[in-house]
């Protein structure tokens, strides 16, 4: 049997990194990353700030809500206009598509090609 030759490169190590491990290219990579980790760590936190304070103001906003708008909108409430708004604004879209479904359903249950022939 022959002698395998193994690969007997022995690799380069930076002698003045402080490694516990064999693996110092893992940690040089993750020390390469450590500016950027704290860059993005920051701005979120930047991110949180901002929207506590837009919480805040909408708070405001909400505490400072005008009496007369209040009582429009539960007399609204009581006598069906908002849900004749709302059904008007937010479902009148989506009540076209279903009805277009229905008529390609209808349309498609009167061709030859879904009934089998």
């Amino acid at each position: 049997m022959r002698n395998r030759r193994f690969n007997n490169r022995k690799p380069l190590y930076i002698d003045d990194s402080d490694y516990t491990t064999n693996s110092p290219s893992y940690y040089d990579h993750l020390a390469r990353l450590n500016k950027l980790l704290q860059l993005l760590s920051e701005r979120i936190w930047d991110y949180e700030d901002e929207l506590n304070d837009r919480f805040d103001e909408w708070d405001k906003l909400i505490e400072e809500f005008p009496d007369e708008v209040l009582k429009l909108l539960i007399k609204w409430l009581n006598d069906g206009t908002l849900k004749d708004l709302i059904d008007d604004l937010l479902y009148e879209k989506i009540n076209n598509e279903i009805k277009c479904i229905q008529n390609e359903l209808f349309n498609l249950g009167t061709t030859k090609i879904f009934r089998g022939y």
